[in-house]
């Protein structure tokens, strides 16, 4: 499958939205001692459905 510019910059901004919560959830571990799964699954899970919306949008355009 070959992505055009902005669907490359959909598919970006979700593995930029993985990596915050990656760091968030780290640096929440090392100042508490424990994850904090509360929100993080609904942020990786929002950025997920923008991202395949936006690159169906963007399809062939």
């Amino acid at each position: 499958m070959r992505l055009n510019k902005k669907q490359k910059s959909f598919l970006f901004s979700f593995v930029g939205f993985i990596l915050g919560a990656i760091i968030y959830e780290a640096g929440y571990y090392i100042i508490n001692g424990q994850p904090s799964f509360k929100s993080t699954p609904f942020i990786i899970g929002g950025a997920l459905i923008g991202s395949i919306i936006g690159i169906i949008a963007a399809k062939n355009k």
